[in-house]
């Protein structure tokens, strides 16, 4: 049985400011950057999302997903839903990530929540597959 082994690139790590709810981005200025990730034209296909650095005791509403941009399109992708679709709850000292795949192909990632009851932010980092 053969075994795959992760790196988390924790050096090239986007974060959001912290806000109350992360709206649907509607240009190619919104979400987070993957410009650095695609160094040298390289650019995983894999992600850890996460939400954290939460004021207080929050809870984000049902439905919460990941946007992706793709500037050859010009044109912002749902592409992954969340917890399952799912509420999130978050403390100040527990968070919430979740891996995502195919998303090396996008020039920016968003998470897009509504209804959270405090302020919280959001990160990417790119995981990398060692055979």
């Amino acid at each position: 049985m053969s075994s795959r082994r992760v790196q988390i690139l924790h050096h090239l790590d986007v974060t959001s400011a912290a806000a109350a709810d992360h709206a649907a981005p509607t240009d190619a200025t919104g979400g987070l950057s993957l410009a650095t990730w695609k160094q040298g034209g390289y650019s995983p296909d894999a992600a850890i999302v996460y939400l954290d650095d939460a004021s207080t005791a929050i809870a984000i509403a049902a439905g919460a997903y990941v946007a992706g941009y793709d500037a050859n399109r010009a044109a912002w992708f749902r592409v992954a839903d969340l917890n399952g679709g799912a509420a999130i709850d978050l403390t100040a000292t527990m968070g919430f990530a979740q891996r995502l795949i195919d998303v090396g192909g996008f020039d920016r990632l968003a998470v897009v929540d509504d209804g959270d009851t405090g302020t919280h932010k959001y990160g990417f980092k790119p995981v990398e597959a060692l055979e």
